[in-house]
Protein backbone atom coordinates (compact mmCIF):
# COMPACT_ATOMS: atom_id res chain seq x y z
CA UNK A 1 0.00 0.00 0.00
CA UNK A 2 3.03 2.47 0.49
CA UNK A 3 4.73 1.93 -2.52
CA UNK A 4 0.72 2.22 -4.09
CA UNK A 5 0.69 5.44 -2.92
CA UNK A 6 4.28 6.46 -3.54
CA UNK A 7 3.83 5.62 -7.27
CA UNK A 8 -0.17 7.93 -7.49
CA UNK A 9 2.05 10.68 -5.98
CA UNK A 10 4.63 10.03 -8.50
CA UNK A 11 2.16 9.78 -11.33
CA UNK A 12 0.45 13.43 -10.18
CA UNK A 13 4.31 14.75 -10.00
CA UNK A 14 4.87 13.90 -13.48
CA UNK A 15 1.65 14.67 -14.67
CA UNK A 16 2.28 18.43 -13.89
CA UNK A 17 -1.23 19.93 -14.24
CA UNK A 18 -2.62 22.50 -12.56
CA UNK A 19 -4.82 20.27 -10.36
CA UNK A 20 -2.26 17.75 -9.48
CA UNK A 21 0.05 20.78 -8.37
CA UNK A 22 -2.62 22.02 -6.11
CA UNK A 23 -3.19 18.18 -5.03
CA UNK A 24 0.38 17.74 -4.46
CA UNK A 25 0.13 21.25 -2.18
CA UNK A 26 -2.72 20.20 -0.25
CA UNK A 27 -1.06 16.89 0.81
CA UNK A 28 2.16 18.57 1.83
CA UNK A 29 0.76 19.22 5.77
CA UNK A 30 -0.77 16.16 6.07
CA UNK A 31 2.74 14.61 5.25
CA UNK A 32 4.18 16.83 7.15
CA UNK A 33 1.96 16.32 10.50
CA UNK A 34 2.38 12.57 10.05
CA UNK A 35 5.80 12.73 10.74
CA UNK A 36 5.02 14.08 14.34
CA UNK A 37 2.43 10.81 14.72
CA UNK A 38 4.70 8.31 16.26
CA UNK A 39 2.06 5.64 15.76
CA UNK A 40 2.15 6.04 12.16
CA UNK A 41 5.60 7.62 11.79
CA UNK A 42 6.78 3.67 12.86
CA UNK A 43 3.85 1.91 11.02
CA UNK A 44 5.22 3.65 7.39
CA UNK A 45 8.40 4.44 7.72
CA UNK A 46 10.72 7.91 7.42
CA UNK A 47 11.64 6.98 4.33
CA UNK A 48 7.91 7.25 2.93
CA UNK A 49 7.07 10.39 4.88
CA UNK A 50 10.21 11.77 3.53
CA UNK A 51 9.51 11.48 -0.14
CA UNK A 52 6.16 12.29 0.01
CA UNK A 53 6.99 15.34 1.45
CA UNK A 54 9.86 16.17 -0.97
CA UNK A 55 6.95 14.85 -3.82
CA UNK A 56 4.38 17.33 -2.09
CA UNK A 57 6.73 20.23 -1.41
CA UNK A 58 8.00 20.26 -5.59
CA UNK A 59 5.50 22.13 -6.70
CA UNK A 60 5.70 25.01 -3.84
CA UNK A 61 9.43 24.81 -4.67
CA UNK A 62 8.51 25.10 -8.22
CA UNK A 63 6.17 28.57 -7.88
CA UNK A 64 8.96 29.83 -5.70
CA UNK A 65 12.17 29.50 -8.24
CA UNK A 66 9.54 31.10 -10.55
CA UNK A 67 8.94 34.15 -8.15
CA UNK A 68 12.72 34.14 -7.79
CA UNK A 69 12.67 34.57 -11.29
CA UNK A 70 10.80 37.19 -11.52
CA UNK A 71 12.55 39.21 -9.18
CA UNK A 72 15.94 38.49 -10.21
CA UNK A 73 16.99 41.21 -12.68
CA UNK A 74 20.26 39.76 -13.89
CA UNK A 75 20.37 37.29 -16.84
CA UNK A 76 22.42 34.58 -17.38
CA UNK A 77 23.77 32.58 -20.11
CA UNK A 78 24.09 29.36 -17.93
CA UNK A 79 21.09 26.90 -18.47
CA UNK A 80 19.92 26.33 -14.63
CA UNK A 81 18.54 23.20 -13.46
CA UNK A 82 14.96 25.39 -12.22
CA UNK A 83 14.41 26.51 -15.83
CA UNK A 84 14.19 23.17 -17.59
CA UNK A 85 11.30 21.40 -16.36
CA UNK A 86 11.82 18.46 -17.62
CA UNK A 87 14.95 17.41 -15.83
CA UNK A 88 13.73 19.15 -12.39
CA UNK A 89 11.19 16.08 -12.87
CA UNK A 90 12.90 13.40 -14.09
CA UNK A 91 15.35 14.13 -10.78
CA UNK A 92 12.90 14.76 -8.37
CA UNK A 93 11.31 10.94 -9.99
CA UNK A 94 14.70 9.35 -9.58
CA UNK A 95 14.76 10.18 -5.65
CA UNK A 96 11.04 8.71 -5.41
CA UNK A 97 12.06 5.57 -7.24
CA UNK A 98 15.52 5.09 -4.88
CA UNK A 99 13.15 5.55 -2.03
CA UNK A 100 11.15 2.79 -3.05
CA UNK A 101 13.89 0.95 -3.95
CA UNK A 102 15.45 1.69 -0.38
CA UNK A 103 12.23 0.30 1.49
CA UNK A 104 11.99 -2.81 -0.23
CA UNK A 105 16.06 -3.19 0.35
CA UNK A 106 14.95 -3.07 3.99
CA UNK A 107 12.15 -4.79 4.01
CA UNK A 108 14.17 -7.33 1.90
CA UNK A 109 16.73 -7.53 4.58
CA UNK A 110 14.62 -7.75 7.33
CA UNK A 111 13.29 -11.01 6.19
CA UNK A 112 16.14 -11.99 5.18
CA UNK A 113 17.42 -12.08 8.77
CA UNK A 114 14.56 -13.44 10.38
CA UNK A 115 14.61 -16.28 7.93
CA UNK A 116 18.74 -16.78 8.97
CA UNK A 117 17.61 -16.60 12.56
CA UNK A 118 15.18 -19.05 12.38
CA UNK A 119 17.75 -21.34 10.33
CA UNK A 120 20.63 -20.71 13.40
CA UNK A 121 18.11 -21.61 16.14
CA UNK A 122 17.13 -24.95 14.41
CA UNK A 123 20.61 -25.77 13.75
CA UNK A 124 21.65 -24.82 17.24
CA UNK A 125 18.90 -27.07 18.67
CA UNK A 126 19.65 -29.66 16.55
CA UNK A 127 23.10 -29.74 17.67
CA UNK A 128 22.00 -30.01 21.38
CA UNK A 129 20.01 -33.30 20.96
CA UNK A 130 22.81 -34.24 18.93
CA UNK A 131 24.92 -33.95 22.20
CA UNK A 132 22.39 -35.52 24.59
CA UNK A 133 21.77 -38.17 22.52
CA UNK A 134 25.78 -38.99 21.86
CA UNK A 135 25.97 -38.46 26.10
Amino acid sequence: MIAAVMLAGLTLFLLDRKWTRTVLTVCLPVFIILFFVPTVREAVGYAFLSGMTILCLTPAMGYAAERMKQTDTAVSGEDDILDNKTKWRLIIAGYVIFILFAIFSVISIIRLNSKINTLYGFTQDLEQRIEEVNK
